[in-house]
């Protein structure tokens, strides 16, 4: 027998048409001209399979991607974990250690270098021209502007002061006496110079700065000495004062810087005692 809808041979024991599916029960009434069955409200329509089949073929099958394996997986990650560290840490880690170390040794020795510097400057102020210092001497408080140097004569009642370039030197020697009491034997200190071999000038007054001096110019062979004689600061002792530069000549340009030590000195003792020998004695002549 065949399909009455599609021609189809049925064979037996089949119970419906293997090409259009029709129930083999409806072909037994009226097999050539078979009844349609209209579909009712609450039948679903009627798919060809045949049509079903070829649009699930026309349609987009998803690409199928393998996922690593997990050999695969664990060969990429190898470098990491329980195996071998990353590379980059030591390749950037040890340049910077490096680096740092150099930098702080670096700062370090600017420091050693400034902090003995400052030492420096501090044990011989001397050496900055910018500041003045004092130095205590025999109760007197000398202030010294930055570029001179000083030693003390303690034995000898002399405090000498130079330019730290050394090219002169000043000598001052505090005298017992006021300045009223030279003055009036000048006189005798142009003698006194005389008995010692020197070729002396008159004696004249002169002032300088804030600070008025008895002036004495004294020769002997290749040196030349500027003497003077003025106030010790707020004191009424007298300083005897001896300048010479280095080339064995004398300046008066030089009496401004000692005016202003010897004006600026301040007193604090009365008493100065331990003096010694020395070439110029003030104190002798006009004590």
């Amino acid at each position: 027998m065949n399909c009455p809808n599609c021609g189809t041979p049925i064979k037996e024991g089949e119970i419906m048409c293997s090409a259009c599916r029709m129930p083999v029960a409806l072909m037994s009434g009226n097999p050539t001209t078979p009844t349609p069955i209209a579909p009712s409200a609450s039948t679903s329509a009627y798919v060809d399979p045949a049509s079903t089949v070829t649009s699930m073929s026309s349609m987009e099958m998803p690409t199928y991607v393998e996922k690593d394996s997990e050999a695969t997986l664990s060969n990429q990650y190898k470098n990491y974990g329980e195996g071998k560290k990353p590379v980059t840490s030591l390749k950037f880690l040890l340049p910077i250690l490096i680096g740092t170390l150099l930098l702080v040794f670096v700062l370090f020795g600017v420091y050693m270098v400034v902090k003995m510097y400052v030492q420096d400057r501090k044990s011989n102020p001397s050496e900055s021209t910018l500041a003045t210092y004092q130095v205590d001497f025999n109760g007197y408080i000398y202030t010294l502007s930055g570029d001179l140097t000083y030693s003390k004569d303690t034995a000898s009642n002399v405090l000498h002061i130079a330019l730290s370039d050394n090219t002169w030197s000043s000598s001052l020697q505090i005298i017992e006496s006021t300045y009223a009491s030279a003055r009036e034997r000048k006189n005798a200190l142009k003698s006194y110079f005389q008995s010692l071999g020197y070729t002396a000038s008159d004696v004249k007054e002169q002032n300088y700065g804030d600070g008025v001096f008895l002036l004495l110019e004294a020769t002997k062979k290749q040196k030349k000495y500027l003497l003077a004689v003025t106030q010790a600061g707020d004191s009424s002792n007298c300083f005897g004062i001896v300048i010479e530069k280095q080339d064995n000549t004398y300046g008066y340009d030089l009496l401004e810087t000692v005016a202003k030590i010897t004006t600026n000195v301040k007193y604090e003792r009365t008493n100065t005692t331990g003096k010694g020998n020395v070439d110029f004695d003030f104190t002798n002549v006009l004590k």
